[in-house]
């Protein structure tokens, strides 16, 4: 079964959930399948498992109940997936026998096996010193279980559908010639607000101090508002039939630009910045896309990664969010004061200027890994509080992750 196939199959078996959630679904495994991770387009279908199976776990997020019918037999219940679950016919046998011999210590039958009852009362201690740690156990795995069901809903939502239309709005446009379109001075621009589909964009250093953007048959939308925002939209519609990943775009800006607001949502793209700006935020959301970024200072940095990878050269900020879902994410520079990483079952790599001294920390690691410094956080339901007496926090919580800060 191909890309097309598969897509199609799967939209069908939507049929019942609202229409919106349906187009966000086929919207994110659509740029999944397209995206450029080096596996065969084979190999990610079958990673999805069938239509039928991957349509479950979406009516599952979107809380529609999907009934496989079934009987019961003598041998179990079967499904029309041709499981079958074994129906025991006893849970639990406990026979006490007597001894009628004098002094003879009573014994029980517990599941076929003989003991005795200072046997017995030794399990029963066991088990009471045991059972509360499993319970803490499963409650820790339920609650992260909760955590990913969450995050699951929100990934799908990460790619916005652009518009169909292929028009440029003119507002505060110098020149239009061809397939380039100029600006004007970086001087006038505070604030970037850039949107990408399935195309590759990369933001380079201008040459002459202009803003150009130099592009194909795919840009949507190139606005420079009277408040000094230059919004990008570009990619095509995310549909089964019209859908296309080998689209450029060249955004061209001042090297060290210095700007109020920086925000890029970005789907299955190839978007690199190979230039450096410096903003008082940045706001990176990524669904299954690859983006890098040279060199950003920042007094805040908010991150968002759903399945793609995400890479800073250069990441020099105050405070910074980052949350990352299944994809892999990587930095070097420093956060100086207060951090808050969230890593569900992807990678995150830190690399700092500060010392491990500088900062606070307050950790939490479900099922995954945390090597915090020489530090080393594992297994299941770990948590601890380390005051270096610092007014920066870093707060760490990893899943089924693994994060790695040094």
């Amino acid at each position: 079964m191909n890309r097309e196939e598969f897509l199609k199959e799967l939209e069908r078996l939507l049929a019942d959930i609202p229409e919106d959630e349906r187009k966000d679904a086929l919207d994110y495994y659509y740029d999944y399948l397209d995206s450029d991770s080096g596996e065969d387009e084979a190999d990610k279908i079958a990673a999805l498992g069938t239509p039928e199976e991957l349509a479950g776990k979406i009516k599952l997020a979107s809380g529609v109940n999907s009934i496989v019918e079934g009987e019961f037999s003598e041998t179990g219940y079967s499904d029309s997936m041709d499981t079958t679950y074994d129906v025991p016919d006893k849970y639990t046998q406990i026979a006490e026998s007597n001894n009628t011999t004098g002094n003879s210590e009573k014994k029980y039958n517990i599941f076929g096996v003989t003991i005795t009852k200072s046997v017995l009362i030794l399990l029963l201690i066991i088990a009471l010193l045991v059972i509360p740690g499993i319970f803490s156990i499963i409650g820790g795995f339920f609650g992260f279980a909760g955590r990913m069901i969450g995050k699951t809903a929100k990934l799908l939502t990460k790619v916005s559908p652009f518009n169909t239309e292929k028009s440029i709005e003119d507002t505060g446009i110098v020149t239009t010639d061809g397939n380039e379109v100029v600006i004007g001075e970086g001087k006038g621009i505070e604030d970037l607000d850039i949107e990408v589909g399935a195309v590759s964009f990369y933001i380079k250093e201008s040459p002459d101090g202009n803003i150009t953007v130099k592009y194909d048959n795919e840009l949507k939308v190139v606005n420079k508002s009277d408040s000094g925002k230059l919004k990008l939209k570009v990619g095509r519609e995310n549909n089964i039939s019209d859908f296309s990943s080998d689209s450029t775009v060249e955004l061209y800006i001042p090297n060290d630009m210095k700007l109020d607001e920086a925000n890029f949502d970005i789907g299955a793209a190839k978007f690199v910045c190979d230039t450096s700006f410096t903003c008082n935020s940045i706001t990176v959301k990524l669904g299954a896309g690859e983006a890098k970024f040279v060199k950003v200072t920042s007094e805040n940095a908010d991150l968002d990664l759903g399945a793609g990878k995400l890479t800073f050269d250069k990441l020099i900020t105050e405070d910074a969010d980052i949350d990352v879902d299944m994809g892999d994410f990587t930095m070097k520079g420093d956060i100086k004061d207060d951090l808050d990483l969230d890593v569900a079952m992807g990678n995150a790599t830190i690399d700092l200027d500060s010392n491990e001294s500088d900062h606070d920390y307050k950790v939490e690691v479900g099922m995954g890994n945390l090597d915090l410094f020489k530090t080393k956080f594992s297994g299941m339901g770990k948590s601890d509080k380390i005051d270096n007496d610092s007014e920066s926090e870093y707060d760490i919580e990893v899943g089924m992750g693994n994060i790695t800060i040094k």
